[in-house]
């Protein structure tokens, strides 16, 4: 695996322990946060909690296991996604909005304007 993947696959961990963490067992919990919060090593975190190097491993790939299926079932990560990036899209339309709004040629830009008002709402929809 790219050390890049490694990455994306450290932060999506990270990002569905943000959302579901708090199912996890207090053991899950610590154990998952010292191998991706603290970048402890299974032999490390073994050594700190005195437990065995494969005991850290199966916590570790259980709490990997238990976040996917946690986002599987509820899926609050994707709606988060989701409305984060319409959001953006609607920051966007905002402000190329104010910005006709403060050219000096307003009236010739009135249908701009009515379309990216309508963009908007459309997205405002897609929210709800």
């Amino acid at each position: 695996m790219k050390s890049e993947d490694r990455l994306d696959e450290k932060l999506k961990y990270c990002e569905l322990f943000s959302f579901y963490g708090n199912l996890l067992t207090d053991r899950q919990k610590d154990i998952f946060q010292l191998y991706y919060y603290q970048d402890l090593s299974l032999g490390e975190i073994s050594t700190e909690l005195s437990i065995s190097r494969q005991a850290v491993h199966d916590a570790i790939h259980k709490s990997q296991k238990l976040l996917y299926l946690y986002e599987k079932q509820l899926s609050f990560y994707a709606m988060f996604c989701k409305r984060d990036h319409y959001r953006k899209i609607i920051k966007e339309e905002m402000t190329n909005i104010a910005e006709i709004i403060n050219e000096s040629k307003l009236s010739e830009r009135i249908d701009d304007l009515n379309k990216k008002i309508h963009n908007v709402n459309r997205l405002l929809d897609l929210l709800e």
